[in-house]
């Protein structure tokens, strides 16, 4: 029992650290990734937490967090990194500020601070007992997704394909301008990802050539 009360009194310090380094609305979408298991292959190692976050593109993007190595672990709420000790980065575009990729990787980590404080320990460099220095948490997903299989098509096939659907036709794309979060109820990862993707075509589509 008090390795379960110290193991949320830290989930809950590591939360408040989060919450201290970032906007409000980053978090609140960085805590709706970590809740809705977007946070895939999660793996501690003493001065590191790394994770995959499932975005609105097909790639998840990469977290990586660093924090320096302790010298006394007697003190467990001690092990709790400040702020300025934190080096983050991540893949998505948005990664010089603590965005909501890496605030669902500090969520994940916490969570599983929660069942298990050992990982607090891990990350800043507590000699381990009878196991390598690392943790991989795994899939917050619930395991890798099975393998698809793409079904092959003879060419007659594709070719009576081709006369069904007829010439194909090209439209110009116009104009991607901002616009409101679709209306949803808060916390739905479909919402999250669509305004994520209505943010990237708004943002990072090159301009179009005049006619």
């Amino acid at each position: 029992m008090a390795n379960e009360g110290n193991g949320r009194l830290l989930g809950a310090m590591i939360g408040m650290i989060v919450a201290g380094m970032t906007d409000p609305s980053r978090l609140a979408r960085g805590r709706t990734y970590a809740r809705q298991g977007a946070v895939e292959d999660l793996e501690v190692l003493p001065g590191s937490i790394t994770g995959d976050v499932q975005g609105s593109r097909p790639t998840p993007y990469h977290v990586t967090i660093g924090v320096g190595l302790a010298d006394r672990f007697d003190n467990p709420t001690a092990l709790v990194p400040d702020k300025r000790e934190l080096r983050i980065s991540c893949t998505c575009p948005d990664s010089p500020v603590l965005c909501k990729h890496a605030v669902a990787v500090m969520v994940a980590f916490s969570e599983e601070v929660v069942d298990d404080p050992e990982l607090l320990g891990l990350l800043r460099g507590k000699p381990q007992r009878g196991s390598a220095p690392r943790a991989v948490v795994g899939s917050r997903m619930g395991g890798a997704p099975p393998a698809v299989e793409t079904p092959a098509f003879d060419e007659a096939a594709l070719d009576a394909l081709r006369a069904f659907l007829g010439e194909p036709h090209h439209y110009a794309p116009t104009t991607v301008t901002t616009i409101a979060p679709p209306t949803a109820a808060w916390g739905e990862l479909w919402a999250e990802m669509l305004a994520d993707a209505l943010d990237v075509l708004a943002t990072e589509l090159p301009p179009l050539p005049e006619l």
